[in-house]
C-alpha cells in the first residue's frame, strides 16, 4: 500500500512543469482544503486535550491529506500566467 502511494505522489510531482505551477497549485489546494484544515486542527486540540489519541492521529492524517496531497492543475497554471501578464501591463487570454 505504502509503495502505491510513494508511485502516485512521485508522478503527481513529475507533471509540474516548474516550481512556480508547484507553488501556485499548493496555494490553491490550501484555499480549497481550508475549511477542512481548520476543522481538523480543531479536532486535533479537542481530542489532544481528552487525550484521545486514536482520533487525534486520524484528525492529523487527514491534515495531512488535506495539505500535502495535490495535482498539478491546468486552471491555476492559466491563472498565474494571466496574473503575470497583467502586472506586466499586457493581458494575454487563453481561451
Amino acid at each position: 500500500m505504502s509503495l502505491q502511494i510513494y508511485d502516485k505522489a512521485r508522478n503527481d510531482w513529475a507533471a509540474f512543469p516548474n516550481d512556480e505551477e508547484l507553488f501556485i497549485s499548493f496555494l490553491f489546494n490550501l484555499l480549497e482544503h481550508s475549511f477542512e484544515i481548520r476543522k481538523n486542527t480543531e479536532d486535533m486540540i479537542v481530542f489532544s486535550e481528552s487525550e484521545d489519541w486514536l482520533n487525534y492521529a486520524k484528525a492529523a492524517g487527514a491534515l495531512f491529506q488535506d495539505v500535502a496531497y495535490f495535482e498539478y492543475d491546468v486552471i491555476a497554471s492559466s491563472l498565474g500566467r494571466d496574473i503575470e501578464q497583467a502586472g506586466e501591463g499586457i493581458l494575454l487570454r487563453n481561451d
